[in-house]
């Protein structure tokens, strides 16, 4: 006599062979980087600021540093045509500089901790005091604001690779 029995009552589904238990996908070379250098922020060809016993012309240069973390070693230059009494520089109301020059100057450091995205230095020269005939004035030529800037525009990048339908699968099996 025969007898019809069943043996498997619930479907597995598809079952495939997978010779490993990985599977590698080759992924294109990336190259991550970032570069610094040297950037002019603002430059002003000439500027003239002058101070007498009952007036005072105090001179503004704005510029804008617009990544601020990314940005280093921020100095101020520029040569003197003329000059009389002491050069008063103020960062953002924060003094940097106040000193009577003669011929030529050191580029003078803007401190980090000063700097904003939107800055302005002041240029005045100091009153003559009671010297009141006296103007003391300056004329300065090709003012300059620069940074060590760091571009970080190759510091991300993306991979694509494709999986086929058996891949994700057995990936969405696992537990």
């Amino acid at each position: 006599k025969k007898f019809n029995m069943t043996v498997l009552l619930v479907n597995p589904g598809r079952m495939d062979f997978q010779a490993n238990d990985r599977i590698e996908h080759l992924l294109p070379a990336v190259n991550l980087m970032t570069k610094t250098q040297g950037s002019v922020i603002e430059e002003q060809s000439n500027l003239y600021t002058k101070s007498g016993a009952f007036s005072s012309e105090p001179q503004k240069m704005v510029f804008t540093i617009k990544e601020l973390d990314n940005a280093d070693n921020a100095l101020l230059s520029f040569n003197i045509k003329q000059g009389l009494g002491r050069l008063i520089v103020k960062l953002n109301s924060n003094e940097v500089f106040n000193a009577e020059i003669k011929d030529t100057i050191e580029p003078i450091k803007l401190k980090k901790t000063e700097l904003k995205n939107i800055n302005t230095l002041e240029f005045s020269a100091s009153s003559p005091g009671i010297a009141f005939w006296r103007i003391n004035e300056y004329s300065l030529e090709n003012l300059k604001v620069t940074a060590d800037v760091k571009n970080v525009a190759g510091q991300n990048a993306k991979a694509v690779f494709l999986v086929d339908e058996q891949e994700e699968d057995s990936a969405s099996k696992i537990k």
